[in-house]
């Protein structure tokens, strides 16, 4: 158990710290930006709606995407620095391969989902800050709620009560995991693993363009994606890639 917390001690020194510096800028802009759009913006007799609009006028979901996509590349940058610092260490724990492969898409799995926790947070908070900016009375102490639950953006992200879209964004979440870790695996040896690219990419029109698509059908697609680029990652990997142990 010890080598195997030595190697996730071994991602988290490669990305971790870069990683927490850029969901802070990520979210002191954010705040920053609503605060002020807030703080401008006319008031409709819909408090949600106003909230709704004001993440709207600031590009909220286009820079949280970016910040996935951001802490993606720092993911995957950081393949190329454990083959020169870390490729000693890991002969001498004496563990496969493969199962590093696993404790990285596991470390890169537990990145994204704390991103997404920490974003529920946040707007969840920030939203609630926003109240100041309103008259007395006008926002309703459950609103910061129903502005996460009716907004298309934030209910994809933070999918409430919603079992399909919470199924959807855990798998969608591990599936970039898995295949950021497959791409680190294979780049070692001179392979690119486009699953990758794809699950980033996807989670682009899954958490931005998705906000415009939200029906039955379309969570159904990208869980079926999830699931795909689960299964086909890790039985190439794992099946396929044994002359690698």
């Amino acid at each position: 158990m010890k080598k195997y917390l030595s190697v996730f001690y071994l991602f988290t020194k490669e990305s971790f710290l870069r990683i927490i510096i850029l969901w802070m800028l990520s979210f002191t802009l954010q705040g920053i930006l609503l605060r002020l759009s807030a703080s401008s913006f006319p008031l409709s007799e819909n408090s949600v709606a106003s909230l709704r609009d004001i993440g709207d006028k600031v590009y909220l979901p286009l820079i949280f995407i970016i910040t996935v996509a951001i802490t993606a590349i720092l993911l995957l940058r950081a393949k190329k620095q454990s083959v020169s610092k870390y490729s000693y260490t890991l002969r001498r724990l004496l563990i496969k391969e493969k199962t590093v492969f696993l404790i990285r898409a596991f470390y890169n799995t537990l990145i994204i989902f704390m991103l997404f926790a920490l974003s529920v947070v946040f707007y969840f908070l920030i939203f609630g800050k926003l109240t100041e900016v309103f008259p007395e009375n006008y926002f309703s102490s459950q609103a910061a709620y129903m502005t996460m639950y009716n907004y298309p953006f934030l209910h994809n992200v933070f999918a409430g009560r919603d079992i399909l879209r919470l199924t959807r964004n855990l798998l969608f979440i591990t599936a970039i995991g898995v295949n950021l870790a497959a791409d680190s695996f294979l780049g070692t040896r001179g392979k690119t693993w486009f699953g990758a690219h794809i699950s980033v990419i996807s989670s682009y029109f899954l958490f931005t363009e998705g906000q415009y698509m939200g029906s039955i059908p379309f969570d159904v697609f990208f869980l079926s994606e999830a699931i795909g680029l689960i299964v086909c990652t890790l039985t190439y990997v794992l099946r396929k890639e044994e002359q690698y142990d």
